[in-house]
């Protein structure tokens, strides 16, 4: 798997959704969509209206039962929309969790308090601002702990890399900070194009973000643990 900085600019503007609307559905049930429950807690539910393309299967936004992830032992898990819903792919099995801790319990009352309330804050406190629920297009942080890990530094994208991090002496910044970022996955021959962020804090009391990327062509959703 590695980072890749595309030719193509960023399609989508940086959206922070905060609430229900026509393209996003918070806590989807599985009426709603269908998932592997004891897998994937379901965050939201994008419509792909959203994304301009010619695909009738919204994409389910989800946190993987793992506590592998919160432990820092997998980087990323994937899963996939398959004949029976969405799934976590079959090599990333061994990294899921049967007993979630409290996490799934703080997820629940999350759940419950968006319900009531029609927004989220990490302190599930009526008297607070909501916080995005996710955080839609654009470009990911880039220079955080997520993407040196993940980077290949043996990639002819090294130049472009150093130049879209770097704000002050990047020859190229103004460009490479309006392309799209991508992590391809040479194994498999999947390439997945970045999608947005949510934060664990707010879905689980957890700390740190889910980076989140998308293979339309694969129906694949590949969730990254940032901890900064």
């Amino acid at each position: 798997m590695a980072l890749h900085i595309k030719d193509s600019a960023v399609t989508y503007s940086p959206t922070r959704i905060t609430k229900e609307s026509n393209f996003y559905t918070p806590f989807p049930s599985n009426e709603q969509v269908t998932f592997n429950e004891k897998q994937l807690l379901p965050l939201g539910l994008l419509s792909t209206t959203k994304l301009a393309q010619d695909d009738k299967d919204n994409i389910l936004i989800a946190m993987p039962i793992s506590m592998a992830i919160f432990d820092g032992d997998v980087p990323y898990i994937v899963y996939s929309l398959t004949d029976h819903g969405w799934q976590v792919d079959a090599s990333y099995l061994e990294s899921l969790s049967d007993d979630f801790e409290s996490y799934g319990e703080y997820y629940q009352k999350a759940a419950s308090f968006y319900k009531k309330h029609a927004f989220l804050n990490m302190s599930l406190n009526e008297a607070e601002d909501g916080e995005p629920l996710f955080e839609f297009g654009g470009q990911p942080e880039l220079g955080c702990n997520w993407d040196a890990y993940l980077w290949d530094e043996e990639s002819d994208d090294e130049t472009r890399y150093f130049d879209a991090i770097d704000e002050e002496s990047g020859d190229n910044y103004d460009h490479y900070a309006t392309r799209e970022i991508g992590f391809f996955d040479e194994q498999s021959g999947v390439d997945f194009s970045y999608l947005g962020t949510f934060s664990f804090s707010i879905y689980v009391d957890g700390g740190g973000e889910g980076i989140v990327f998308y293979s339309a062509k694969h129906k694949k959703v590949l969730i990254i643990a940032e901890f900064s």
